[in-house]
């Protein structure tokens, strides 16, 4: 089997120029095991995700890399509809009447996380829930006015915008996107990260610019972090970082709670861990840890 690393949910290096996603072959296990809420929670552990390819993939990538820091998940895996649910109840039933207490939903925040939160709401059902990076949504966080997602955590190698007083880097971002009409994002932050790495390739190859030239260039930096817009990667290397920071929603607002002292990233070793399986052996890598999948 293909061994990869992999961010135990959080964010890696998909090929050289995607920052947040999930690698192929590495993912950063930390998360509220370590030294935070959650840590005899994680003992029963429950997943459920949508029926398409990309979020089972990225479910059984995220089981494998949490079960390796202590995660114990229990037999009630669930998929469905990608499409949609006309009732959620059910699920959470399940969920519930199996004892999990905390949750790892593989998706987006709208519409059907939503939906769950709030047939979890009619259930009483209070499980903490553990989600990726792209759940750090303002649409998410204004949704939140009746509290059903205070329970939501989000691990994330990026800086919330709410501590741009604290990250330069965040607080440019935030100015420039501003200042020419734009809206921030989580996304688009990953974008200004994408094109920082490109550019800094450009700068190398001077009147030398061709792809090749560029690509090279990049294959050299080992160590890289956007200006100080994401905790640092390893592009050249096409691997995540060991450096990830956990929020949760409370309210219609995230908080930092790992690590404790805000605006700074948890970085470990340990937290980066290797998969194996048919869900890393699908992607086809070869020696440079790029996906051959579509060829």
């Amino acid at each position: 089997m293909n061994q990869t690393s992999a961010r135990g949910p959080g964010s890696g290096l998909d090929r050289l120029f995607s920052t947040t996603c999930v690698n192929q072959s590495t993912h950063v296990a930390v998360g509220l095991s370590d030294n935070g809420p959650g840590q005899s929670q994680v003992k029963k552990a429950a997943i459920i995700y949508g029926d398409f390819v990309a979020l089972v993939d990225l479910a059984k990538k995220a089981v494998i890399a949490y079960e390796q820091v202590g995660w114990n998940f229990l037999d009630c895996e669930q998929t469905y509809n990608i499409l949609g649910e006309a009732n959620w109840l059910p699920f959470v039933q399940r969920l519930k009447d199996c004892g999990a207490e905390i949750v790892y939903f593989s998706d987006s925040p709208a519409p059907h996380f939503e939906n769950l939160l709030d047939a979890a709401k009619a259930l009483d059902y209070n499980p903490l829930w553990m989600q990726e990076a792209n759940f750090y949504d303002s649409a998410f966080a204004k949704w939140n006015t009746n509290g059903n997602a205070d329970n939501v955590y989000v691990q994330m190698p990026y800086y919330p915008f709410e501590q741009a007083d604290k990250v330069p880097a965040t607080a440019k971002y935030i100015e420039i996107v501003q200042a020419n009409g734009g809206a921030t994002s989580l996304s688009g932050a990953q974008a200004t990260a994408a094109f920082l790495l490109w550019a800094q390739g450009v700068k190398e190859c001077e009147s030398n610019l061709t792809s090749d030239c560029v690509i090279s260039a990049l294959q050299k930096i080992t160590s890289y972090d956007a200006g100080g817009l994401q905790s640092p990667t390893n592009p050249g290397g096409n691997k995540p970082g060991d450096c990830s920071m956990v929020v949760k929603l409370s309210g219609t607002e995230f908080e930092q709670v790992l690590p404790t002292t805000i605006g700074t990233q948890a970085c470990n070793p340990k937290y980066l861990v290797s998969l194996t399986g048919p869900a890393v052996d699908r992607a086809k890598l070869d020696g440079n840890r790029i996906s051959k999948a579509a060829e």
